[in-house]
């Protein structure tokens, strides 16, 4: 007996053949238009109505029987409009999103809004608009039907080109889609997010009469795409079994949609067509509109237009402040010095304090060189000692700290990662580790190692404070503070510790502690230079600038050959009105350090601020010699060319610093 197969009543298109249909149809002169649903945005972190009504069906089945019965009733809801979704072994459907947000939301709509609101912000577009945004602008197919609340494909289209769409976000609006416009058009029939956006079950009843006309207009002459719409309203998906349509392609993931849906793609002569996903066949899309969008690679084509958007600023920017002379100088940001940043006392002192229970002459002679800062003999001995034991653990975490000191960080990286495997449970060695790392600006890999070392000896004072400098370069600044506190409180007279702490506080904003901290470790060690200094940098921020002043001088008498802190004091002269005094102060720094371009810099500021831009140019010109790529030092030479009325060389400037 032949087993006869019912006959479908629908067609499916290979992926290649629906491009190939509409790659074709297109150049034959038709217009197509997209029809996307909650599918087309998943890609970007939002997630899909399905998603979202199981959230809501666990809510409600956790608050049990009379607190879903309560909401049903202020909602005037049968009970066979509800109960049957909260039996055992049902199986929700695409229309039950509507009911479930009622009931979830149930006399609380400013929550329901600020619930969607939230589940939107901070969402960028997905791989997939970039294509579909050059296909609204580079071809004819301008118009986006969706049902969807989000701003992600104006954002896209804000983002990657110049052209600014026409959003239809509410129905009163639905008679300004056209089909001449030069525009892109997204018409959202359940209202944009900013419009109190449809999404109860009454507004799902049928579509907005206001939309009628104009999208029936629209698709006598647009073919539709539809991406990712699942059909579970009453709104378009009743304005599809309505409307004559020439043709529709329904794209699906997994198996052909249910019956509903294959009726209307029969009823119009259209296609399923089985994809990947939105950004997949947004993707083979834009490969096959290549030649009308002209985009190429995306990633350069935004580098163009971003770097296009930043030119256009500058030349703003430039004009505005070519009109203002600098009032003050305005030099990076003054550096903070910490003299325990790199802790390796321990690294180093294992190189001395080893016991040689042996006597190797060897290993004598080899301590005898790092003593003495002989370090490519130091580091040969080591390595002789280590080819004699291989398995001894100490040489290696030795011939690390020569490393460290020869700034061969990766490899006493390797060596120190050796030792570990040696013995793992030795905390110095994940301690030297760390350090290392800190020193390749590895950052979260030395506060691994500094975490590991704590664990295996917790009452380690500087293994506190090394993981809170890596958290400080972290920007972990509250982190970074509890471990630096750790730290004073196992060992309470290192001053190093509280001068580290400072410089986090600092960092944080919390001046008052940072200077607290500065001030005890000056009072446990007074004669520590970078402990004034950092007081100053703090107590400059705080535009305390005679207390700053104090401390900067302070600095100079402690090191005197330091250019540094001449240049630091120069720059509180400066807030002080004390300008001869100050440009007498920068001249001290480059006299010291004359290699040093931000003291050029920060003295052609000062000139600038005099109106001694002759000056001024000859000192920026030299700045610029010793550090070329100095964005900052072209633009202030440029204010200063200007007023001198040299405005051909400035623009080269202001050429170069967009450059």
């Amino acid at each position: 007996m032949i087993k006869i197969q019912k006959r479908k009543n629908y067609k499916s298109l290979a992926e290649q053949r629906f491009l190939d249909h509409i790659y074709e149809e297109y150049q034959a002169g038709q217009r197509f238009c997209f029809v996307l649903g909650a599918g087309a945005s998943r890609a970007s972190g939002i997630r899909t109505g399905e998603e979202l009504m199981r959230e809501w069906h666990g809510y409600l089945s956790n608050k049990g029987p009379t607190y879903i019965k309560n909401a049903a009733e202020e909602l005037a809801l049968g009970q066979d409009d509800y109960l049957p979704l909260f039996q055992d072994g049902y199986r929700l459907k695409n229309d039950d999103y509507f009911t479930l947000f009622d009931l979830r939301f149930a006399g609380m709509p400013n929550v329901a809004y600020a619930y969607l609101e939230k589940e939107m912000e901070e969402k960028y577009p997905s791989y997939g608009y970039f294509p579909l945004a050059m296909l609204l602008t580079h071809t004819q197919n301008r118009l986006v039907i969706t049902t969807n609340f989000d701003s992600l494909l104006e954002d896209s289209l804000y983002t990657y080109t110049f052209k600014h769409p026409l959003v239809v976000g509410h129905e009163s609006l639905a008679s300004y889609i056209g089909n001449d416009t030069r525009h892109p058009v997204i018409a959202k029939i359940h209202r944009d997010l900013l419009f109190r956006p449809l999404n109860r079950k009454e507004d799902m009843d049928k579509l907005a009469n206001e939309w009628e006309k104009p999208l029936c207009n629209a698709l006598s002459k647009y073919i539709p795409i539809v991406i990712g719409y699942a059909g579970g309203d009453h709104t378009f998906m009743s304005l599809l079994q309505r409307v004559e349509l020439s043709k529709i392609y329904w794209c699906h993931l997994g198996d052909v949609p249910a019956e509903p849906i294959r009726n209307v793609v029969a009823k119009h002569n259209g296609y399923f067509v089985k994809i990947l996903g939105f950004d997949e066949i947004l993707f083979r899309l834009g490969e096959r509109f290549s030649e009308e969008i002209h985009f190429g690679d995306p990633c350069q084509y935004m580098r163009d237009q971003a770097e296009e958007r930043c030119s256009l600023y500058l030349r703003s920017f430039e004009k505005i402040r070519e009109k203002y002379t600098p009032q003050k100088p305005d030099p990076a940001e003054p550096p903070f010095e910490n003299n325990n940043t790199e802790d390796v006392a321990e690294m180093i002192d294992a190189l001395h304090r080893y016991d040689n229970k042996d006597g190797d002459s060897l290993l004598i002679e080899a301590q005898k060189a790092a003593a003495a800062g002989q370090l490519e003999n130091a580091y040969a001995l080591y390595s002789q000692l280590i080819q004699q034991k291989p398995e001894n653990a100490e040489y290696y975490n030795m011939r690390s700290a020569i490393l460290h000191k020869m700034s061969r960080y990766q490899e006493a990286v390797a060596d120190d990662t050796i030792a570990i495997k040696l013995e793992p449970q030795n905390a110095r060695f994940y301690n030297s580790r760390g350090v290392s790392f800190y020193s390749l600006q590895e950052y979260e890999a030395s506060v691994n190692d500094y975490t590991k070392a704590i664990e295996l000896k917790p009452q380690t004072s500087f293994y506190y404070n090394n993981r809170g400098i890596s958290l400080h370069e972290m920007e972990q600044y509250k982190e970074a503070i509890q471990d630096k506190t750790k730290a004073i409180e196992l060992e309470p007279s290192n001053a190093d510790f509280y001068s580290s702490r400072g410089v986090s506080f600092h960092s944080a904003k919390l001046y008052e502690k940072a200077v607290q901290d500065y001030s005890k470790a000056i009072e446990l060690n007074p004669s520590n230079v970078v402990y004034y200094h950092n007081r100053a940098v703090t107590l400059h921020d705080m535009e305390q600038y005679e207390r700053s002043l104090a401390d900067r001088e302070k600095s100079i008498k402690l090191a005197p050959s330091n250019g540094l802190y001449y240049q630091q004091r120069a720059l509180t002269l400066d807030m002080l009105k004390q300008y001869t005094t100050a440009l007498e102060d920068y001249s001290k720094a480059i006299e010291l350090e004359p290699s040093n371009a931000i003291f050029w810099y920060s003295r052609g500021l000062s000139y600038s601020a005099l109106n001694q831009h002759e000056k001024a140019v000859q000192d920026y010109s030299e700045a610029i010699k010793l550090d070329p790529s100095n964005v900052q030092i072209y633009k202030s030479r440029a204010v200063s060319l200007n007023k001198l009325g040299r405005a051909k060389e400035a623009a080269q400037d202001q050429a170069r610093a967009i450059q």
